[in-house]
């Protein structure tokens, strides 16, 4: 049987325009050949399968690019070169953050009865005007984002799609982006086991938002349970659009990361992690957007209202001017919420200090460094003991937390080691948690046994921070020399602190290399069972 579609298209001459987001290039090509402008037609074909609808009456464009989609529409089969190139900008400078991207391509279509305009990955870095250009742009896989306006039975119908759900296509068109065809939408329905019989539960994604998510929802979905204002029951599994899930927790994870729209920038994180070009200069991760070198080109564009997104990793250094901002705010304690692109989104944010971090982990007890980040916040902490205090919670985190997340809090960490200043003045009082021990006290004896028995009986098996090289009337940095605390002596000393202390599962033992080549030591102790282990920072 042949395939029926939702429209019946015409033979008529195709006129294509398309070119690169980021740049002012436009390429075009004219099809009227019989048998292109059937193959060509079968193409638009495969984007109906799943696709929202409006009457373009419906719409509330801007009056520029309404209008010249109705003088395309009036002056075929004539065509203005000028007005397709005015629209094909228009639909350009409304994409956002992650639509921008290097790769990332417009493609306008105009048929005797349809004017087709896409946003699409090229998912090379760059492309060339051959023959399979087009073919390539229009691959189902490929299109991000289309909208089509079809003149049929004396009116326009508009036609649209979105792989994930941005504000870009639905601000363009004028509608609200819940109106938006996405591929991740459809409804929650919810399956559960009632009387060995199969019910589901249904909610549109609003309703779901509503009831589930808002505080002033009285509705809950947890571990494997569906609980209402007047029952609960055992749920068997949960369909999302097209997606079944046995997991609850799996499909609350998905729902929360379309809720807060990350899923793109997790895509664009792989992209340019797994990138096989040789990047010419070092890669920078701004507070607004990923660049090559300090002032280059953008690879990543970052926009969110609720998040902000990290992209730092080994080959993604966090750039100097968002450094500064992040340490300011976690000095003055401002709430500040950061999503890793490079790990999985948690629901359920994990909190360093000021920074709620809404990403999946495996750490454990990484409460008993905000024990630490306490004493930052009290009164009288001076610069000095704040840039120590924040360099031990954000190195002991870039060892608990899994890569590339890692990476992040290393750099932060670095960052703060850099501002410490040798003959700085502390200005605070220890207390049960932290102590401070001046240079003689590591250095006094050169035998290692006792010192970890001098370790050993401060810490007294329990959460406590010892920082060296600090003298403790004074109240003064005094360090020590970086050369007689080397990364294989800390480690021998570590282990024999451990084998002193039955009821302590990890000692964090490590220097701040200051710029003199003298250091500063710092011994962490927990009861936790998740240590990554020993490193030195220099």
């Amino acid at each position: 049987m042949e395939q029926s579609h939702l429209f019946e298209r015409s033979v008529s001459p195709i006129y294509v325009y398309y070119r690169e987001i980021q740049s002012s290039d436009l390429h075009n090509r004219t099809i009227t050949e019989s048998e292109p402008v059937q193959n060509f037609n079968e193409v638009l074909d495969g984007f109906e399968a799943q696709t929202g609808e409006h009457h373009f009456s419906e719409l509330d464009m801007e009056p520029n690019p309404e209008m010249l989609i109705e003088a395309i529409f009036d002056t075929y089969p004539e065509h203005d070169d000028q007005s397709c190139a005015m629209l094909v900008n228009d639909f350009c400078s409304n994409m956002m953050t992650s639509a921008r991207q290097e790769g990332k391509y417009a493609v306008l279509i105009v048929t005797a009865d349809s004017i087709f305009i896409c946003h699409t990955d090229s998912k090379e870095k760059s492309i060339t005007k051959n023959v399979d250009v087009i073919e390539r742009l229009l691959d189902t896989d490929n299109v991000n984002k289309y909208a089509e306006f079809r003149q049929q039975d004396g009116e326009t119908i508009v036609r649209h799609y979105e792989r994930h759900q941005t504000k870009s296509l639905s601000g363009w068109l004028g509608i609200s982006d819940t109106q938006i065809a996405y591929r991740d939408a459809g409804e929650v329905q919810v399956f559960t086991e009632i009387d060995s019989s199969t019910c589901a539960f249904q909610y549109t994604r609003d309703e779901f938002e509503e009831k589930f998510l808002l505080p002033e929802g009285e509705y809950e979905l947890i571990e494997g349970v569906l609980r209402t204002p007047n029952n609960e029951y055992s749920v068997t599994q949960v369909k999302f659009g097209n997606r079944l899930y046995d997991d609850t927790e799996e499909f609350l994870q998905d729902f929360h990361s379309l809720y807060y729209e990350v899923k793109s920038y997790r895509e664009h994180f792989n992209q340019v992690a797994s990138s096989m070009e040789p990047f010419q200069s070092k890669l920078y991760d701004n507070k607004n957007c990923v660049t090559e070198g300090k002032n280059g080109r953008n690879l990543v564009l970052k926009e969110h209202d609720d998040f902000n997104i990290a992209f730092a990793s080994n080959k993604i250094e966090i750039a100097e001017s968002w450094l500064v901002d992040l340490v300011r705010q976690f000095n003055d304690g401002t709430e500040t919420q950061i999503y890793h692109a490079g790990r999985p989104f948690s629901k359920d944010a994990f909190r360093v200090g000021s920074f709620q971090i809404f990403n999946e982990t495996e750490a454990e007890d990484l409460e008993k460094l905000n024990l630490v980040y306490e004493r930052i916040q009290k009164a009288g902490t001076s610069d000095q003991l704040t840039s120590i205090l924040s360099y031990v919670i954000f190195s002991v985190a870039s060892e608990w937390v899994e890569s590339p997340l890692s990476h992040f809090f290393n750099q932060l960490a670095e960052k703060y080691a850099k501002r410490l200043d040798a003959e700085g003045v502390i200005l605070q009082a220890e207390d049960t948690v932290i102590e401070f021990k001046a240079r003689d006290w590591f250095t006094s004896v050169e035998d290692e046994d006792q010192i970890a028995d001098r370790i050993s009986k401060e810490i007294h098996g329990d959460t406590r921070l010892l920082v060296g090289g600090i003298d403790e009337e004074q109240q003064q940095i005094k360090p020590i020399d970086g050369g007689r605390f080397d990364s294989e002596r800390n480690q021998r000393i570590r282990e024999k602190v451990l084998e002193r202390n039955g009821n302590l599962d990890h000692i964090h033992l490590q220097k701040i290399s200051l710029h003199n080549g003298d250091c500063l030591l710092f011994i962490f102790s927990t009861q936790t069972n998740d240590f990554g282990g020993l490193e030195e920072v220099v």
